[in-house]
C-alpha cells in the first residue's frame, strides 16, 4: 500500500480474537479488550488500548513515536518506550510484532492484526 495513514483497530493477537489474556506476566495479569492505533501522513503514530489489570479497567498501552515503510516493510520507533519494532503492511491491515514488554510480559514478542477502518 502506498498510503498507510489512518486509524487501524486491533483485531487479534498471536491470531486470537480480543479480549487477549497476556502470556508470561511480569508484574499484572492483563487482558487487553481494545487497541486503537492511528498513522498520520506525516510519519508519526499514536496507540492506545483498553482492557483490565488485575482485574480493574485500565490503559493497558500507550505508544507514540515515529514510523517509516519501504514497500510492505515497516519500521517503528517509540519515542514512549525508547525502542524499535516493526511491520508488515497490506492492503487496509497491518501486522506488527511487538515487544512483550510493552504489555508487561515477558514473552519476546507478539504478532498483532490491525484492519484499517474497523
Amino acid at each position: 500500500p502506498k498510503n498507510v495513514s489512518g486509524t487501524y483497530t486491533l483485531q487479534t493477537v498471536e491470531g486470537l480474537p480480543l479480549p487477549f489474556t497476556v502470556t508470561n506476566p511480569r508484574d499484572h495479569a492483563i487482558v487487553i479488550n481494545s487497541v486503537t492505533a492511528t498513522l498520520d501522513s506525516n510519519g508519526t503514530y499514536a496507540v492506545a488500548g483498553t482492557g483490565t489489570q488485575d482485574g480493574h479497567a485500565s490503559t493497558v498501552i500507550t505508544d507514540a513515536g515515529t514510523y517509516s515503510q519501504s514497500g510492505t516493510a515497516m519500521h517503528f520507533t517509540s519515542t514512549t518506550f525508547q525502542a524499535e519494532y516493526s511491520a508488515s503492511a497490506k492492503t487496509d491491515t497491518i501486522t506488527v510484532t511487538l515487544p512483550g514488554g510493552f504489555v508487561d510480559s515477558n514473552t519476546s514478542t507478539f504478532a498483532l492484526l490491525f484492519v484499517k477502518g474497523s
